[in-house]
């Protein structure tokens, strides 16, 4: 692999302007973070140099879970669109999904890449690429159908030979190119972080994350509540043009610009070059009908970040803010579908529109911080329907760094419009409409310590719900005999982990 990634980086030099020399560099440099990857900044590249990287990174987890909510059994009369009817109902297509208790303990690993290299030319000129490679999710071998649940090892699951070809299988999750200088800022081109994160302060992470990190990757699927803040893939997989600011003063700015959903591919998705239905240059559609193309409607457009942020110290005193706003259009739609009182227009989605503003303070090892972050959005960064209520996030926390071990704990809540339905698609039952707010609660706390350069260990505890009236959290079902929905899941996660990164 070494030899490879020099006589890479040798190409890549004897093509450069600068003929600029090539070395091996163990750690990203400071040109590119953050690049979402692992190692400790390094030097950047003298005039003429070109530093090749390949850092990585190996986790291992053991977990215990308790995610009872999971186990609970429904009642459904669809698979592919499920909606709840009554535990009475004599439905020729009912179907009775009954759950079994979970095993609460389980171990989780995973590897990552992270390659690229940083140069600075002759005339003072810095450039480079970033990436981050991941594994795809894993799989089982069902009677010979492959599945996507990270299984095998025996039983009805077959060998670990059958998880090919998802077992190995890896996908570039951001790779971006970056020109800058240091009198008039950075240029990011490609899929990665806008400046909502790169500029971002305030998210008191613990352990590796907390709810953004790796631990609720042991509970069940839709089972208590999800990170609600801005460093998620919904943001910053797309591709985009990113512009940072130099420093000023203690100031510095960001502006990106995404035109549409597309992430890293040579495809849109547009056949025979027409704006057609999974196309990420689509702008409008209309359809009469029963078809109301609810994924096409939800589809943003033209995405904007604008954050500015300011970083000092006043006698041993840290200060960190930034805030900033997100915001974009939406796919144009003219869809009408039929019910009971004639023609009425489909579900419309708003684009985004939303503030985010945070900070920290840090003396002598402490740091507390928080982050708000409130305006028109949904869950996960998507659109919301047209007439559904604002979303609203807040979080609040602190972390104390003593010697290699830093501690520390945070609390969120979060609101939004989650599976809201217009009144009029749930049969007239108002309560399904406006008001219906999906609620989430998260608490991390826990500590890491550093056994040595490139290896630490950990102890994590996390607890948190989610709550909507009139939705089966567990199948998105939002309509039916209210009594037998689970409107409300918790998850607690303990974990002891440990990670490898060089």
């Amino acid at each position: 692999m070494r030899k490879f990634l020099l006589a890479s980086a040798a190409v890549l030099g004897v093509a450069s302007a600068a003929q600029a020399q090539v070395t091996m560099q163990p750690a990203p440099s400071m040109l590119t973070l953050p690049a979402g990857g692992w190692g400790n900044p390094a030097p950047a590249p003298a005039p003429g140099q070109l530093v090749v990287r390949m850092n990585g990174a190996f986790l291992w987890y053991a977990g215990f879970t308790g995610d009872g909510d999971g186990n609970a059994s429904y009642y459904t009369n669809s698979l592919s669109f499920p909606t709840a009817i009554s535990k009475f109902s004599t439905a020729s297509n009912s179907i009775y999904v009954q759950a079994k208790t979970n095993q609460g303990m389980s171990f989780i690993s995973y590897i990552r890449l992270y390659p690229g290299f940083d140069a600075v030319a002759a005339n003072g000129l810095k450039y480079g690429v970033a990436a981050e490679i991941r594994q795809d999710v894993g799989s089982g071998n069902v009677g010979g159908q492959t599945t996507f649940f990270g299984r095998g090892g025996g039983g009805v699951y077959g060998s670990i030979s059958g998880d090919n070809p998802y077992r190995s299988g890896l996908y570039w999750r951001r790779a971006y190119g970056y020109i800058g200088g240091d009198n008039w800022g950075t240029v990011r081109i490609g899929s990665g972080d806008g400046p909502s994160n790169l500029l971002s302060s305030g998210k008191m992470y613990v352990n590796g994350g907390g709810w953004n990190g790796d631990d609720p990757s042991l509970r069940m699927n839709n089972v208590g509540p999800a990170w609600p803040f801005f460093d998620v893939g919904n943001l910053y997989i797309t591709n985009k043009f990113v512009y940072l600011t130099p420093q000023f003063y203690g100031f510095d700015a960001g502006f990106s610009y995404e035109p549409n959903t597309n992430a890293l591919t040579q495809s849109n998705g547009c056949s025979f070059g027409l704006a057609s239905a999974g196309c990420d240059r689509l702008s409008s559609i209309s359809v009469s009908g029963g078809d109301n193309n609810p994924r096409e409607q939800a589809k943003r457009m033209n995405t904007m970040e604008m954050f500015a942020r300011y970083r000092g110290t006043f006698g041993g005193v840290g200060v960190s803010a930034f805030g900033g706003y997100i915001g974009s259009g939406s796919v144009d739609t003219h869809n009408f579908v039929g019910n009971a009182g004639g023609w009425t227009p489909a579900t419309q989605y708003d684009g985004l529109s939303l503030g985010i503003g945070g900070g920290q303070i840090t003396y002598a090892g402490f740091s507390v911080g928080g982050l708000l972050q409130g305006g028109n959005y949904n869950r996960g960064y998507a659109l919301k329907p047209t007439g559904a209520p604002n979303a609203f996030a807040w979080l609040a926390g602190f972390t104390h760094t003593v010697g290699p071990v830093i501690w520390g704990a945070s609390y969120w809540q979060a609101e939004a419009a989650g599976s809201y339905v217009p009144a009029w698609q749930a049969g007239g039952n108002q309560q399904n409409g406006v008001g219906n707010l999906q609620k989430e609660r998260g608490f991390q706390a826990g500590a890491t310590y550093a056994v040595a350069p490139g290896m630490s260990v950990y102890l994590s505890y996390l607890w948190g719900d989610r709550k909507q009236n009139n939705v089966n959290l567990l199948t998105g079902q939002t309509s039916g005999d209210a009594r037998f929905y689970n409107n409300t899941t918790t998850a607690q996660i303990v974990s002891l982990g440990t990670v490898f990164k060089w």
